[in-house]
This record gives C-alpha cells, structure tokens and sequence, in this order.
C-alpha cells in the first residue's frame, strides 16, 4: 500500500513538473515566435469622444505633435491632417522600446507639430509588420501623408529620432 501511494505521489509530481515546463516553453515560443499573432487595433479617444472602448496605453495628443496608440481610425486622422506618420514597433518586453516611450512622453513638447507617432504593438499587429516588412521591435517607419514610407529607423534614442526626422 506504501509503495503504491509513493508511486502515485511520484506520478504526480512529475505530471505537475511537465504542466509547468509546457507553460514555460509556451510562453518563450510566443515571445520569440510572432507568427502566432492576433491583429489587434487599440482603441483611441479624440477630443473627449469616444469612437471605440477606451483603453488605458498611453493616449497623449500635445498642441505640437501627437503620440497615440495605432488603430485604423488614428491612421485616418494623421493622414487627413498631411502630417507625417511615424509607426514605433513596440514589445512590453523590450526594453529599449520603453525607454523610447518614456522618453517622447517626458519631452512631448520636443515632438514637431507635423509629426504623429503611432504606437504599434508588434506582438500582436501582424498586418501592419507585413505591410511595411518589419522585422524586429523598436523599429520607426516614417510615411509621408498618402502611406508611402520615407524612411525608417531601428533603436534609436528620442533624440537621434528629432535629428533624424529635422534631416528628412
């Protein structure tokens, strides 16, 4: 009876050690695989009214330039008002990313009143990384008003970003 109870105990516990370990590598294939991705737009609120359910990413409109998250909406509005577009590639897990998105917060007024950044979520966006063919996080693509790429950038600091964008 012993024998069978710590037979069953041994069991178990190695039943439990490949739940965990299953999870574990789940987990690091979807971080390191994007292939698995689900197109998501994150929602946005223009002046006050709301044209999807709020969310709380950073939502930042300046009277100079604007930081918003990415959705087809906020795409629409850049481009109707021929401001120049400029996509950031964005993991939670990357920490250049982060440091980017701290930094065009803190300094918001630095943004030229002519540019619109959109955040995108490059683990879960997979339309927008196939259309302009992006490849790595922390990645800037900056379009001109009718969608066309001008140019784009990979890790830089906010301001290599002003130098590069007075330059193009």
């Amino acid at each position: 009876m012993k024998q069978k109870y710590s037979l069953l105990l041994i069991l178990a516990g190695a039943l439990l050690l490949c739940g965990v370990f299953w999870v574990y590598m789940r987990s690091n294939a979807t971080m390191s695989n994007p292939s698995n991705d689900v197109v998501l737009e994150e929602p946005i609120v223009v002046d006050g009214d709301e044209l999807e359910p709020a969310s709380p990413p950073v939502q930042l409109e300046f009277d100079l330039g604007s930081y918003v998250p990415y959705s087809s909406t906020s795409l629409a509005q850049a481009q109707e008002r021929g401001v120049t577009v400029l996509f950031f590639a964005a993991t939670k897990w990357c920490h250049t990313c982060s440091d980017l998105e701290q930094e065009i917060i803190a300094r918001a007024a630095e943004i030229p009143g002519d540019v619109t950044i959109l955040k995108v979520d490059y683990d879960n966006d997979s339309a927008m990384k196939s259309a302009y063919g992006v490849t790595v996080q922390h990645t800037l693509i900056a379009l001109d008003s009718s969608g066309e790429e001008i140019t784009r950038w990979i890790g830089l600091d906010l301001d290599e970003l002003l130098s590069s964008l007075e330059s193009t």
